[in-house]
């Protein structure tokens, strides 16, 4: 399928809680990816997404099956408030084909509902997502390190 049938087939909803074990396969997929070695808690992230706006996940779908999502929250900040993309995550096969891109167009679409505001962390690995983010007009305005002590 050429991209733009790709683009013209999917369809973006709202989370239904029966995407969820799906959504939760694609964390576990994304955290190998991007996490190498750190375990993550999926009964918290499971808590997290049930209790979370419904309106705030969107999956995207082809013929009836989900290929990726976004989860996106409204967070107060002492320097105000602001729309935060929690997860972005496309099946490998659908990747660089405009569906991330969609996902992020609607996203920020309802955050700017609410404020002008958009901020998002990206693994330092994750290049396909750093290049998107730059394309959509996203700037680097901080670095977060993390150190291991023992």
């Amino acid at each position: 399928m050429r991209d733009c049938d790709l683009l013209n087939a999917m369809m973006i909803r709202n989370f239904e809680k029966g995407d969820l074990e799906k959504i939760i396969g694609f964390k576990k997929q994304s955290s190998k990816e991007n996490f190498p070695g750190l375990k993550y808690d999926m009964n918290r992230f499971k808590d997290k997404i049930l209790k979370t706006n419904p309106d705030n996940i969107k999956a995207v779908e082809i013929d009836n099956n989900i290929v990726g999502y976004i989860w996106f929250e409204i967070k107060k900040f002492s320097t105000g408030k602001y729309g935060v993309i929690r997860n972005l995550f496309i099946e490998p096969e659908y990747r660089h084909k405009g569906l991330a891109q969609e996902l992020m167009r609607t996203a920020e679409n309802q955050i700017k509902k609410e404020t002008n505001k958009i901020r998002v962390t990206i693994s330092k690995s994750n290049e396909a997502s750093v290049r998107l983010c730059k394309k959509m007009g996203y700037k680097e305005t901080r670095y977060i390190m993390e150190k291991t002590i023992s």
